[in-house]
């Protein structure tokens, strides 16, 4: 039975594209995988083989992980949608589950399931000048602050997030695949926020453990509960969330998504 964090890192290798890559880490050696129950290829170098070779035919991919994943002792199932813009502009779309058996934390078995149509639809990409913006992910937000120093330790103590300096000494807090930059009040750097102030941020967190565990580590670092749990909506469905304040009164909500 895979852990929680094994399936989140294979999907997270997956919606970065970087397919070959997840077969290589994830997949026994003599792994099966084949579509709509045809015939299966066998063995994790000619899974990754094949997923080169259809990479190899796009200039330009997109990979979505559709959540919850269902997950029952070795068995999981995971709905994606994929884009696929090839070589030649066409763009071809499409949505399938795919069916996994586990042994502990690699995949020995997968079956595709998909309408076969959808192979056939193609579309044409816009025109020069024209490309649709997609947006993936938010890859990180700023916050100005009073004190940098205070809020990397509230932020590391609190939440476990790991301070991180980068280009021109600037500062940071890094957790799972984004990050918050920490701007000094009176000593932001450019360009900035219109009103870059102290205390206007307001949002959410999406935690890798039970709510209950977040709640005790609040209590335990002596943060008040301003709300919660309460039931909220979040950009993928319904979860729990709490909600407290940052050194710089910040309003911070951290929630976990429902299982059911």
């Amino acid at each position: 039975m895979p852990a929680p964090d094994t399936l989140e890192r294979f999907v997270a290798m997956v919606e970065s594209n970087a397919h070959a890559e997840a077969v290589e880490a994830f997949y026994t050696a003599n792994a099966s995988m084949c579509e709509n129950q045809g015939e299966p290829r066998v063995g994790r170098d000619v899974l990754a083989a094949n997923e080169r070779r259809v990479l190899a035919k796009a200039q330009r991919i997109a990979s979505e992980c559709v959540r919850p994943l269902f997950v029952d002792g070795d068995h999981v199932v995971i709905r994606w949608r994929f884009r696929f813009e090839w070589l030649d502009g066409s763009v071809t779309r499409i949505e399938e589950l795919a069916y996994q058996r586990w042994e502990g934390e690699r995949i020995a078995e997968e079956t595709f399931f998909y309408d076969p149509a959808q192979l056939e639809r193609r579309e044409r990409a816009a025109g020069p000048g024209m490309t649709p913006i997609r947006i993936d992910r938010l890859d990180h937000l700023v916050l100005t602050v009073r004190d940098v120093d205070a809020t990397c330790a509230f932020y590391e103590r609190v939440l476990g997030m790991t301070p991180v300096t980068f280009s021109g000494g600037r500062r940071g807090l890094s957790f799972g695949r984004q990050k918050i930059n920490l701007h000094r009040a009176g000593h932001e750097f450019e360009p900035k926020a219109g009103r870059a102030t102290p205390g206007s941020g307001d949002f959410c967190l999406i935690a890798a453990v039970p709510l209950e565990a977040v709640i005790s580590r609040l209590h335990a670092c002596g943060v008040e509960l301003l709300q919660g749990p309460v039931a909220k909506t979040g950009a993928l469905g319904a979860m729990q969330s709490v909600y407290f304040r940052d050194p710089d009164d910040n309003l911070v909500e951290v929630s976990v998504y429902d299982t059911a």
